[in-house]
């Protein structure tokens, strides 16, 4: 005779007992990937969860998370399955069996406390104590005792921590994460610790930075985006270095075509290594929120920056532009340099900008210090850099002092005694020196378009001794 039995197990449509965790790792199972699989595979973990029990009432593999049963996987009739209390813990009292009498608070604290019996949970909590005993900095530590208020109004309020020790006269109170830790059990932790002025440190047993769990995200995006894991081999480290040592999990940020992303880092580290914020109830290796906030304001300085690059292109753009006059009255030359006047203000530039870009003797200002820049005549139609110093000479002698200065870091030295066939800007350059140190009236530099030429010029900017911008 030849049966049918189905390939893939399932679930009987309705379960009562949904809230189920394993006390070897001290993570809550999906009932739907635990049953739904080969059929032979649920058999066998049937068997299994029989034999752990047999073996050891009190240390079973799968326990109910509400009362902390032991649980059995039920075949049912039709060949589907749901869990059920072992027949001998069955009068436990679980809301599961009594109508769920009990709040929803109290059933998320039996599941929280559930969470804490597990094997995983225990050896943790040994891990961390061993961790202590092994670096001489600590107190001796406690396990499971009572944390009481200091505050005498407040001795009614209390905490018992995982694991409670002192270092160099502060407290610390570390907590085991492993399944579900409730919002309102962080913060209520984290503000007691506070109000005691000690700090709490929350403990994994592993962590993956692809596959978080809101509770964990609950607990490392309020430290700082730290994480501290410890395990057997954090323990040997600790006890060959006389060192509490933890791994420590963080992401370091960058931006990546304008999107923040975290790449993920584990380094190994020391406890006594650590910043300990009290008020904000952070306990962190890397400064993450120091570093992404460097970051930024790096990235505004940078827009900024390029902001301004542009403006001084077009700048520039517009004073190149073949039909430029000094006394040009041209409609659509007009609006496009008021539009460029209101797109630097906008941007922070402080220096003169006056309604017409002719005004004298701002364009002149203008034209000679880009023509010294580009090395050729700009805004005149002059044939050589050297017309444009007699020009200077001339009609400028208070803006002399950046002409000079535009020459020399420019580099047109060069270019100028090329075309100084006679020696005149050469004999001028001494006249000008002389007029300056005898303070010769005709000679004082006004500083009046100082912004403007920082801005065409910024590797004289910091000679003259301005900024053109708002900080």
């Amino acid at each position: 005779m030849t049966t049918v039995i189905s390939e893939i197990a399932e679930l009987t449509e309705t379960q009562k007992l949904t809230e189920v965790i394993d006390l070897d790792t001290g993570l809550s199972i999906d009932l739907q990937s635990f049953v739904c699989r080969h059929d032979r595979e649920v058999v066998k973990a049937r068997n299994e969860l029989r034999r752990r029990y047999l073996v050891d009432p009190e240390s079973p593999w799968l326990a109910c998370e509400l009362c902390g049963a032991a649980v059995q996987l039920v075949c049912h009739t039709d060949r589907k399955y749901y869990f059920r209390h072992m027949p001998e813990q069955e009068n436990r009292g679980c809301p599961v069996n009594t109508k769920n009498k009990l709040t929803p608070d109290q059933i998320l604290a039996a599941k929280y406390n559930g969470a804490k019996e597990s094997y995983a949970h225990q050896r943790l909590k040994e891990i961390v104590r061993d961790s202590i005993i092994a670096d001489p900095n600590f107190s001796s530590p406690r396990l499971e005792k009572v944390w009481r208020s200091s505050n005498f109004l407040e001795r009614a309020s209390w905490r018992k921590p995982d694991v409670q020790v002192e270092m160099n006269g502060r407290k610390f109170a570390f907590e085991i994460q492993l399944s579900t830790t409730f919002l309102s059990v962080i913060v209520e932790r984290r503000e007691f610790y506070r109000a005691e002025g000690g700090s709490l440190i929350w403990v994994f047993q592993s962590f993956d930075p692809s596959q978080t769990r809101r509770a964990e995200e609950d607990i490392f995006c309020n430290n700082n985006m730290n994480v501290f894991v410890v395990s057997g081999e954090t323990l040997l480290r600790s006890q060959k270095d006389k060192r509490f040592s933890l791994d420590c999990w963080y992401p370091l940020p960058s931006y990546k075509y304008g999107l923040l992303v975290h790449e993920w880092r584990c380094d190994q580290v020391f406890f006594d290594e650590l910043t300990f914020d009290v008020e904000l109830q952070r306990v962190y290796h890397f400064d993450y929120e120091s570093r992404l906030s460097e970051m930024n304001s790096q990235r505004i300085a940078d827009e900024i920056f390029r902001q301004r690059e542009t403006l001084r292109e077009r700048f520039e753009s517009f004073w190149l532009r073949d039909d430029l006059q000094y006394d040009s009255e041209d409609d659509e030359v007009n609006s496009e340099w008021m539009a460029l006047k209101s797109e630097m203000r906008s941007v922070g530039f402080v220096g003169a900008l006056p309604n017409s870009h002719w005004s004298m003797p701002f364009y002149g200002v203008i034209a000679l210090m880009l023509s010294v820049k580009y090395g050729k005549p700009v805004g005149y139609k002059f044939k050589t850099l050297l017309e444009v110093t007699n020009l200077a000479f001339n009609s400028y002698k208070k803006f002399l002092r950046p002409f000079g200065l535009a020459i020399h870091y420019y580099e047109m030295d060069d270019l100028l005694v090329g075309q100084d066939r006679k020696g005149t800007w050469r004999k001028r350059k001494i006249t000008i020196r002389q007029a300056m140190v005898a303070k010769d009236p005709a000679y004082v530099q006004t500083p009046f378009f100082d912004e403007a030429i920082a801005f065409i010029l910024p590797k004289i900017s910091d000679k003259l001794g301005v900024s053109c911008w708002r900080n």
